[in-house]
Formats: structure tokens, sequence, C-alpha cells
């Protein structure tokens, strides 16, 4: 293939190189980006043709490709490609790039921090070293280490951490280019603020840190449903990313703000949207646990004017929770009758033994509850009763 061969367009306007990057060629990917001269890869005319190259590099993982492409082209930052997108919104939307908390076993995550060392050099390539030889030994075999290797996953976690590590340094390199974007218009247009409103959603605490630390100015940014990072913060039940942002909101601003249906960032801890992060493996009874936990979370740094204000449906987030969460509280009641059921005699003094304490805890400490069992199961069980 000829590098004037590179240059040509299918219909949709893509080249050679960034088929291979769509398909996950890397392999054939980095090769023939090596050999794309550097005029074509983004003529000064063509941010378009830039952009579609640097987002198809970052959804498919190459993010040598990727880095390589900003260094030179820092603007591609928020030039938008094809769809429309940019490769700031596009980095935003990869959660699986950046570290995550509990996304590790223990002892895998003993190893990823402390037997993995990433070497970055001042080039676009990186080295990669395993610093295993005093935690294995070093009179073991080459084969033997790559049987162990393979047994504790090792290859697998030093290709994340080198994703973890490129991801954070474009990253870093991206967000050197938003002080100087000056003009409102060209932030809004070129994806900058819908990038981190992405960020908070997927919950990318890196990506939020970096970009507010560059201009905190996006603190008071909203959404489509005005909506600020503090309210999705708590939508979508990203505690790390909330407590960061409640640390910079040091008059409290952002806690007074209302999207379109006058819902406070209190009723955001009662909305349980699909895209909600619920841990949906553990149970109703547990989920009902941790919704209650993280309610009162936020509740602890609101006003009384929040904690008693009323959205478009004359509901204060108290109300909201109930409503939104009776489904959950009537399954979770299921699972402890079909789990109280199941127990042994000998078990059930132990069970009731270790409730009660449980129980006044959370009739204490969660009054609401109190409020929801008052509102729906305790009508139920007197109907029971009274009936011939």
């Amino acid at each position: 293939m000829t590098k004037e061969d590179l240059g040509i367009e299918d219909g949709d306007g893509c080249t050679a190189l960034m088929k291979a990057l769509e398909y996950g060629r890397s392999e054939l990917a980095r090769y023939l980006y090596t050999r794309t001269p550097l005029k074509d890869l983004m003529p000064a005319e063509k941010d378009k043709k830039g952009a579609m190259l640097l987002t198809r590099a970052i959804y498919s993982k190459n993010l040598e490709l990727a880095l390589d492409l900003i260094w030179r082209f820092p603007h591609l930052t928020y030039a938008l490609d094809d769809h429309g997108e940019s490769p700031f919104l596009a980095l935003a939307s990869m959660p699986h790039a950046f570290p995550r908390e509990n996304q590790l076993v223990f002892w895998k995550q003993w190893i990823y921090d402390h037997c993995i060392r990433i070497d970055q050099s001042a080039s676009s390539t990186y080295e990669i070293r395993l610093n295993i030889n005093s935690h294995l030994g070093t009179t073991q075999s080459v084969p033997a280490k790559s049987i162990v290797s393979n047994l504790l996953g090792i290859e697998q976690l030093y290709d994340m951490k080198k994703i973890h590590s490129q991801s954070k340094e474009l990253l870093s390199s991206m967000c050197e280019v938003i002080p100087t974007i000056s003009q409102t218009l060209q932030l809004t247009s070129g994806g900058v603020y819908d990038a981190i409103n992405r960020a908070v959603k997927n919950g990318i605490f890196e990506f939020v840190s970096e970009t507010l630390s560059k201009d905190p100015r996006f603190l008071e940014k909203e959404d489509t449903n005005l909506r600020n990072i503090l309210m999705l913060a708590v939508l979508y039940r990203h505690s790390k990313i909330f407590s960061h942002i409640h640390g910079l909101d040091k008059n409290k601003a952002l806690t007074f703000y209302k999207d379109r249906n006058d819902d406070n960032v209190l009723h955001m801890a009662a909305i349980v949207e699909d895209s909600t992060r619920l841990d949906r493996s553990s149970g109703a009874a547990l989920q009902m646990q941790r919704e209650l936990q993280w309610f009162k979370e936020v509740e602890e740094i609101v006003s009384l004017n929040i904690k008693e204000g009323t959205n478009k449906d004359n509901l204060t987030p108290r109300q909201l929770f109930t409503k939104n969460h009776e489904d959950m509280m009537e399954k979770g009641e299921k699972w402890m009758k079909d789990t109280a059921s199941s127990c042994t005699v000998i078990a059930i003094p132990l069970i009731c033994l270790t409730g009660v304490p449980a129980f006044i805890f959370v009739w204490i400490q969660f009054p609401i509850l109190k409020d929801m069992f008052m509102s729906t199961l305790f009508p139920r069980i007197l109907n029971r009763k009274m009936k011939p």
C-alpha cells in the first residue's frame, strides 16, 4: 500500500486507518499510523477528519495513538467528528479506561498496586515492566514465571494498568487546552460541558477532579434538565465525586439549585432511574439499606428549607423517597419473609437476637423507613387482621 493509498476514503469519509480502529485491528492500526504522512493525519482545513481519527482511537482503546495525536494537535480536544462528538466527550464515555472503586478483589488489587510498574517516557511510547522478582523469587525459570503470571492474571492486570495510565495522561493533555478556550460557545459546541456531565454520570472521578482543577466554573454548569454536577453525583450515587464537589462548594450554593421539575439535590437522592447505580445483585433488602444510607448522607449537608422543599408534584424529598421505593420495600419484605421461613428452629433465636438491635438502629436512624412502614405495610397488616 502506497502513501497515496492511505489517504483514500470510503463513502463515509473513513480511511483504512479509521476502519482498522473501528474493527479493533490494533496492530494494523499502529502500522498504518506510522506509515501515514503527518499532513494526511490532520490537514489544517480538516479538523473533522482529525476528530474522527481521535475518537475512534479512544473508543478502541488505542490510547498510545490517541496520545500522539493530541500531543501533535491539541485543538482536536474539542473538534467534532462525523457524529458531532468531540474526543473530550468520547473520553468521558469510557469509565472502564479509568480506575474504579472495588474493581478488583483484594489480592489482585495488591498485585496491581505493588507488582506492576509502568514507565512513561517523554515520547509517545510506553514501556511496561513487571516488578515481580522480589515477590515471586529470582531463581524461577521464565516458563515458571509465565505460568504463575497466567494463573494470577498478571498480564490482564498490567494491560489494565497501562490503559489506566494512558487515559490519565490523555486526560491531562486534553485539560491543558481548556484554559485556552475563552468563549462559552466553544465550550458548549465542543462538548466540554457535556463531557463533565457524562463523566459524573459514569463515575469517572479523575475526569471530574482534573477538569474542575482547570476551570472551577464548571461547578455551576447545568445539563439539559437544569441539574448541576452535584445533583448528578447524588442522582447516580457516586459518593467520591459527591464528596469532592461538596468540598469545593464552600458556600453550599450548589445545594440550592432546582431542576425543571423543581427537584432539589435531596430529591435526587430519592429518585431511582434506570441508569442510577445500584448493586442489583445484592437483593432488595440490602439495596434498600444502601438507599436509606445515601439519602441520610445527602440530607446531612442541606439546610432545613431544602429538606422540606417541594417539587412540581408537591412532594418533599422524603415523600418522594417513600413513593419511589415502595416496590423495593415490598421486595425487601418478601426477601426477609422467605429467609425467615427457610431458617431452622435452632437458627430462629439467633436471628431474633441479632435482628432486634438492627431493627432499633434503623428505626432511630432512618425515620423514612418508619414513614414507609406506617404508610404502606401497616395498613395492610391491619386489613388482614380485621378480615372475618
